[in-house]
């Protein structure tokens, strides 16, 4: 009884509130299947959850699309989102998924979004036309813009709608390949800009302790508080980062063999690993996961050390899998998008 009482004390003093016991880890996608002897992308939707990585558990499976099954008509499940009690996920049908517990999952019609974040007591969901908002993740409107502000779309070469959403210091970012913006609403838009073909392609964007951080391994990584105002950021002047994830107490970052940590998104610290390519994905009851997936499946390797040493886990998935988040009791820690 102490020791639990110390373990409550501790991870509330640290200002992030971690329900070990009740926390698991969840995410979504879709498998390829066949008929006819052609391959059918993401025919099912699939949702899973796990504590361990050594028993997965299938929460949903399924979606609204029952034939013409292409890269963008198809049940596959992108993103999830946690806000005011409920989960939210969404992807390529034309429907959201909602659950109270992660584990029984409801479907109701709406149209389709790359990608759901929450913040400011409401979701935010977008796709390659509109951004929708919700209170409650069952009942959503679609936001009408300013024609003068942010443009999700522009005439163009390759992907130019928003893919991602992040929400911090009382905004959304949203980003894609080929621009960002920075709103409270998704009417109005505080900042936008544009970026030349695919140049964000590779980049990731988070936001911790009061910051957003960005890493960028082809055009160099930046820092700043509003989203609009960004500072050149050098992590490590030898090493190019192509991953990032904020843990719930700090940064950290990763590529060519190294793991980078830091408190503030400022200052960081360097230390060598065992492996030299890792997707930084989730963190959650002391494991750190570096997770995998595409058309070929899904693998994932598991650190206990905060990056230092690897280690695969039992887990692989034939299916493709978008996105791995672990569930604290209180937030979804991981990387967000589409």
């Amino acid at each position: 009884m102490i020791n639990k009482l110390l373990l409550t004390f501790c991870l509330i003093f640290s200002g992030t509130i971690y329900a070990s016991d009740n926390g698991f880890f969840i995410t979504a996608g879709g498998p390829e299947t066949k008929k006819n002897g052609k391959v059918i992308e993401a025919e099912f939707g699939t949702i899973l959850t796990t504590k361990d990585f050594d028993k997965w558990n299938l929460r949903f499976k399924g979606g609204p699309i029952k034939d013409k099954f292409t890269h963008a008509n198809s049940n596959l499940v992108r993103c999830i989102a946690y806000g005011n009690g409920v989960f939210v996920a969404v992807g390529n049908a034309s429907c959201i998924y909602l659950s109270k517990d992660g584990t029984t999952w409801e479907t109701i019609p709406m149209v389709n979004a790359m990608s759901v974040n929450f913040g400011n007591g409401h979701f935010l969901a977008c796709n390659s036309k509109q951004f929708m908002t919700s209170t409650d993740g069952r009942n959503w409107k679609i936001v009408e813009q300013d024609t003068t502000g942010f443009k999700i779309w522009n005439k163009g070469k390759g992907a130019q709608h928003i893919r991602k959403t992040i929400y911090g210091n009382g905004v959304f970012l949203v980003y894609g390949q080929q621009r960002l913006g920075v709103t409270k609403d998704c009417k109005t838009f505080l900042h936008h800009r544009l970026f030349e073909n695919q140049s964000n392609k590779k980049s990731i964007i988070t936001f911790g302790n009061g910051h957003f951080v960005w890493v960028h391994p082809d055009k160099g990584n930046q820092i700043s508080k509003d989203g609009i105002n960004w500072q050149p950021l050098v992590i490590d002047s030898e090493i190019k980062q192509d991953s990032l994830l904020w843990t719930g107490k700090e940064f950290i970052a990763g590529g060519s063999g190294f793991i980078h940590h830091s408190k503030d998104g400022k200052n960081w610290t360097k230390t060598k690993t065992n492996v030299k390519k890792f997707t930084l994905s989730a963190y959650g009851n002391g494991q750190l996961v570096s997770f995998y997936s595409w058309k070929g499946g899904a693998t994932s390797t598991i650190s206990r050390d905060l990056g230092k040493t690897w280690e695969k886990t039992k887990w692989q998935e034939k299916n493709m899998l978008f996105r791995l988040y672990y569930f604290n009791g209180e937030t979804l820690i991981g990387n967000n998008g589409g």
